[in-house]
């Protein structure tokens, strides 16, 4: 099923929700860690944190001020594991832990939203309020029926700046056909596609740049790239291209070494 999700009588949030049937939409992090390697660093939340303004460091750096929250930096399974508030530098000192970080402390509704995500733009939301159990950890969690518009603008502009998968090589080069920059459709399967690329010309040891480099010259003799399996067989010729180039015009070995 496109959503996925451990726990069957969770799937009750997900009826009404459009979803392609090629498209596997994770609700557990270790799936989203394993799918998406290009966003993991949303699991640091220094950076997170840090990307809104706010104060954040790992323990043994010092606050600029007390109090603040602590919790894990990253924590894939109870994500409210060992959380306190720190409320001065002596209970600093007594509570410093590994893998673990301060930052800014903040007061109010505690809303825990998730969303589902399409080339930046936010497709799917829900949320959450957290019933308190004292120092930051909560006892439940109560369901809304209701939209929260201020939470959906704030975190959709932070995702816009921050998640959207830029397909630099087709809005900018055309390559494998030219896209709009501020069209999100069909731009989700363009980036996964150039991931795997990547990763292959990575592996094969294949210059990414000489590839695109050569590309758009092919693509004007008429040569257009369909699909993935095309793109790396024109990754291949186009370092075998630059490689007699390099040889031809400097046929010292070590040049030919260093190409």
């Amino acid at each position: 099923m496109p959503i996925c999700e451990a726990d069957p009588w969770r799937m009750q949030y997900f009826e009404g929700a459009a979803c392609p049937p090629d498209v596997n939409i994770p609700t557990e992090d270790a799936d989203a860690w394993e799918w998406n390697p290009e966003f993991r660093w949303i699991y640091n939340k220094i950076t997170v944190a840090r990307s809104q303004g706010l104060d954040a460091g790992p323990h043994g750096t010092l606050p600029p001020s007390f109090p603040v929250f602590s919790k894990p930096i990253v924590n894939l399974k109870g994500m409210g594991i060992d959380t306190r508030i720190i409320r001065s530098a002596a209970d600093y000192a007594l509570h410093q832990t590994s893998g673990h970080m301060w930052m800014t402390m903040l007061e109010g509704r505690h809303v825990s939203t998730d969303v589902a995500i399409v080339a930046g733009e936010p497709r799917w939301w829900r949320h959450v309020t957290g019933q308190s159990a004292g120092e930051g950890t909560f006892d439940h969690w109560t369901v809304h029926a209701d939209r929260e518009l201020k939470i959906e603008r704030y975190c959709g502009e932070w995702i816009a700046r921050h998640l959207r998968g830029y397909t630099v090589a087709s809005e900018v080069l055309g390559i494998p056909v030219k896209t709009d920059p501020l069209v999100t459709e069909g731009k989700a399967d363009l980036v996964k596609a150039f991931q795997d690329a990547t990763a292959v010309f990575d592996s094969a040891g294949v210059c990414v740049f000489t590839t695109f480099a050569w590309t758009p010259s092919l693509i004007v003799l008429g040569m257009q790239p369909k699909g993935l399996t095309e793109i790396i067989i024109w990754a291949l010729a186009c370092r075998t291209m630059y490689m007699c180039l390099v040889t031809s015009r400097w046929p010292s070995p070590a040049m030919r070494r260093f190409s």
